[in-house]
């Protein structure tokens, strides 16, 4: 297989955004500049990483049993280190039986702690991705696809202001349509395409810049009609934007070379996962959103890039 840096210098940076998502670093500097970075540049990270997995995956040997084996693993391994966290929650609820089954859900589908949400919804968009693909082709997975992220939109952008019994009753047993099924398998999806797909710079630089004008457009109106908060992150357009810019990367990204991007990957998923961890314990300490970002960044990234300088020491190749 092809080597791609590109991409994992890529899933480095972003990951770097999603710490921005949950630290809100410019709300010091204006509210409403903090939430349309996020609810813009930011929402691009997620969806690169659902789409470079699934693209590696079709590229590779596409073993199924062993990728979600892998990925639950790191699941589990995340769920332990979070679980302090969790019982807390639990034993300050005022309805324990409720928070019991609501951290039942959260396990399977929304993730065993807030910010784990991709790891479950990686794990069932790939196995769904997988045997539709196999069973009915990659035209039907498209369009199966393309339905389930129109639903999961109305979800996320209009939610209970749609006032439609079915959608309320789905958010007030699930909370989102950021998961496995609305979420997880149309950006697989776009992985398994590009696997695929033969590179055509000029067509793949059109389709990024329209794109990316009508995904402009498209959240600047959400902000006026002031549907746009901080979990806005299903746009009809950023879709195609993902496609566009994933192809694009794809086009140029064998005229860059650099040895260790594997270790940014891995960097990726260790600062992924861990940011939590450092927001949490520094948040009583500081109350200048900027700082707090670049403090967090900073404690990820310095722990993983130790961690993985000791990677040989038994367990450490799991938080990875």
């Amino acid at each position: 297989m092809k080597k791609y840096p590109l991409i994992d210098i890529l899933k480095y940076a972003f990951a770097f955004l999603v710490i921005a998502i949950h630290t809100f670093p410019f709300s010091d500097i204006s509210p409403a500049f903090n939430l349309i970075f996020i609810a813009s540049l930011c929402r691009i990270a997620v969806p690169f990483f659902f789409i470079a997995s699934a693209f590696f995956f079709f590229k590779g040997k596409r073993d199924l049993k062993h990728y979600l084996k892998r990925v639950l693993w790191l699941y589990l391994v995340w769920t332990l280190i979070y679980s302090p966290f969790v019982l807390r929650s639990l034993m300050q609820s005022t309805n324990i039986a409720l928070s019991l089954l609501r951290l039942l859900i959260d396990l399977f589908i929304n993730g065993s702690y807030y910010h784990l949400w991709f790891l479950p919804a990686l794990m069932l968009g790939m196995y769904l991705t997988d045997k539709i693909e196999r069973k009915w082709g990659l035209k039907t997975l498209v369009v199966i696809s393309l339905v389930l992220y129109f639903i999961g939109y109305l979800i996320n952008i209009y939610g209970y202001h749609l006032n439609i019994g079915l959608i309320n009753n789905y958010l007030d047993v699930f909370e989102t349509s950021r998961n496995g099924i609305f979420f997880g398998l149309p950006y697989l999806t776009i992985g398994a395409l590009l696997a695929k797909k033969k590179e055509d710079l000029r067509f793949d630089l059109l389709g990024f810049a329209l794109s990316i004008i009508v995904f402009i457009l498209e959240v600047a109106t959400y902000f006026y009609l002031g549907y746009l908060n901080s979990l806005s992150s299903m746009y009809l357009s950023l879709w195609p934007l993902s496609y566009f810019f994933f192809a694009l990367i794809l086009d140029i990204s064998q005229k860059y070379t650099f040895k260790d991007h594997l270790m940014l990957r891995k960097a990726s998923t260790f600062i992924y996962a861990s940011h939590i961890i450092f927001a949490i314990i520094l948040a009583p300490f500081i109350d200048n959103h900027l700082i707090y970002y670049l403090l967090v960044a900073l404690c990820s990234a310095a722990s993983a890039f130790t961690l993985l300088k000791l990677n040989k020491l038994p367990l450490i190749k799991y938080l990875f």
